[in-house]
């Protein structure tokens, strides 16, 4: 879990430099065991970022859906894939993905900010904010 913890701090650090060693840290966690789903959410998250770090999304889009096929009920990897969908402006997919976050772990704060932040006119009509 070191690897993790340490990725997730860089990654943190919103520079291209720590996104590169955060990537690096997660790759070692995959090399020492190619089944942990959270090493392959971390990555997806250095590929989707940008921050002035290399933007793939298809690379994210391999390791988030990765993530999810080995442990399907963790809420990182849903956040990921979600991220990556919302980056495709695939919002229906993204909505479905980032509300499966929340489900799974309600307090993982990536998800509802994420969640929050997609336009209300995306949605469908039953799923948008009501005004008072």
């Amino acid at each position: 879990m070191r690897l993790i913890f340490g990725g997730r701090y860089l990654w943190s650090q919103r520079n291209a430099e720590s996104i590169n060693r955060a990537a690096s840290y997660f790759q070692q966690a995959v090399r020492e065991d190619a089944s942990f789903a959270l090493a392959y959410s971390g990555l997806s998250d250095c590929y989707w970022v940008g921050w002035g770090a290399k933007v793939d999304l298809p690379l994210a889009d391999e390791y988030a859906q990765k993530a999810v096929a080995l442990q399907r009920d963790l809420a990182e990897a849903h956040a990921s894939l979600g991220i990556v969908r919302l980056n495709e402006y695939k919002m229906s997919d993204a909505e479905r993905e980032l509300t499966r976050a929340i489900e799974l772990n309600p307090n993982y704060a990536m998800a509802p900010s994420l969640l929050l932040g997609l336009p209300a006119q995306c949605r469908p009509p039953d799923r948008r904010p009501q005004r008072e």
